[in-house]
């Protein structure tokens, strides 16, 4: 069984992707000098409001531990964790996954991991995750969802 993931970027509800069990890092940003985290996260509604106001918000990337800590949380009820990163063109979380995916593997040899750049954010990740959702619905393996959502 695998474990789908994705970051905080996704432009889906919480509610969405707990119904379909996809797992989310969190990007820590800032939106009108006020910093959102892990405990403290804003509604995507009230989000988009604050832009369309002209309120820009900036991210922080996540650093290797906090992805480590992030993918060990994963591995322990799922061999395979499939994690769809916010575009490496926008921020360092992608490298930063890279990183953190080596060092638990070279812990955990016998899982998988794989951390794939979406070039992407918002919209067309919403894209990736729901024809990744139709993929594994159809039963396809963890190698063969691998190989379509790369081609996608």
């Amino acid at each position: 069984m695998f474990k789908l993931v994705t970051d905080n970027t996704a432009d889906l509800p919480s509610e969405y992707l707990k119904e379909h069990n996809v797992d989310y890092m969190v990007l820590s940003y800032i939106v009108d000098g006020v910093a959102y985290g892990k405990e403290k996260e804003l509604d995507w509604k009230e989000f988009y409001a604050m832009m369309r106001d002209g309120k820009m918000p900036t991210t922080s990337q996540v650093n290797p531990e906090e992805a480590k800590v992030f993918f060990e949380e994963c591995i322990k009820e799922n061999s395979e964790v499939l994690y769809l990163a916010f575009s490496s063109g926008l921020s360092g979380t992608f490298n930063s996954a890279v990183v953190a995916r080596q060092m638990v593997l070279e812990q955990h040899p016998e899982k998988k991991i794989l951390v794939l750049d979406t070039k992407s954010t918002g919209g067309h990740m919403v894209l990736v995750i729901r024809r990744l959702r139709e993929l594994i619905a159809q039963g396809l393996s963890f190698e063969e969802v691998a190989r379509e959502i790369v081609e996608y």
